[in-house]
């Protein structure tokens, strides 16, 4: 098996530290590494000029180390805008998988709607692995702890589902048993008065996710079920506490009384500190 993984780094050790639980994956798919180093094209040339020729050196520097540490490893330096360059270059490569963090540079502006991973994650066709800063720099020092508990909220719909491939292959890799959510949303009715309506049968609620459990089971991942009545995100990220990775698509089924699995996706990702696989559901490869 031979595949690539995609690495976008900006010269911050945080951005770098991504490749810690990426580093099973990619020795499971004996994956080459691609490095790509975006340098914005701002200031005046003489400055662009600068950036670019220190952002080289250190490219180069970081290529050396993860090629004496045994990867098969390339880098490549371009300018621009950093989430334009990444997506662009994502669909020309088709990576089996974009591994990066939320942020590389610390301030709290880079968490805000339209940070650099989450415009990548709206457009990627390649699975991201979109691990939180805060989360791997309390890890510093300490040997990644390995996914041994993967959560995967569904929906019920077959784009919910396109995400569990990467589960399976997952679940090999790091010996994970995985927790299968399905969350009936709260609905709200308006006469006489506003009231909550009445939560699901949960045994209708497992019955949504009996084929993706048996899936799952059948391919050796030990698989649970478990079902909440509720604010979809909220039920999503309370569940994540107990778990070491979400793996879930962007979006499942529409409609107001079913998931928005855009939203969904999006506030996750704000709040989450539990690392997160994101597929985009219905995207054709180099789409």
């Amino acid at each position: 098996m031979s595949g690539t993984v995609l690495v976008p780094v900006d010269g911050s050790s945080l951005a770098e530290k991504v490749l810690g639980p990426a580093r099973p994956l990619i020795d499971a798919l004996e994956a080459s590494v691609v490095l790509l180093r975006v340098v914005p094209s701002r200031g005046t040339l003489a400055d662009v000029e600068v950036e670019a020729d220190e952002a080289g050196a250190a490219l180069q520097r970081l290529q050396d180390r993860l090629e004496r540490e045994g990867l098969r490893c390339q880098a490549k330096l371009v300018r621009g805008d950093p989430a334009e360059q990444i997506l662009a270059f994502s669909r020309a490569l088709r990576p089996d998988y974009l591994a990066m963090a939320t942020h590389g540079r610390s301030g709290v502006s880079r968490l805000v709607r339209g940070s650099t991973a989450e415009r990548v994650l709206r457009h990627a066709s390649a699975p991201v692995l979109l691990c939180n800063p805060d989360v791997l720099a309390g890890a510093e020092g300490a040997p990644t702890p390995p996914f041994r508990r993967i959560l995967v909220p569904l929906d019920g719909s077959d784009l919910a589902a396109e995400v569990l491939p990467h589960v399976e292959r997952l679940a090999r890799v790091y010996g994970s048993e995985v927790l299968l959510l399905t969350v009936e949303p709260y609905e709200y009715t308006l006469a006489p008065t506003p009231l909550v309506a009445s939560p699901t049968d949960p045994r209708a609620l497992e019955a949504l996710v009996e084929g993706p459990r048996a899936r799952l089971t059948r391919a050796g991942a030990p698989t649970s079920v478990m079902t909440a009545h509720g604010v979809v995100p909220i039920e999503v990220l309370r569940a994540a506490r107990d778990c070491d990775l979400v793996a879930m698509t962007t979006h499942g089924r529409g409609g107001a009384s079913r998931w928005w699995f855009g939203s969904v996706a999006e506030q996750v990702v704000r709040h989450c500190t539990t690392p997160l696989l994101l597929v985009r559901a219905g995207a054709p490869p180099g789409a």
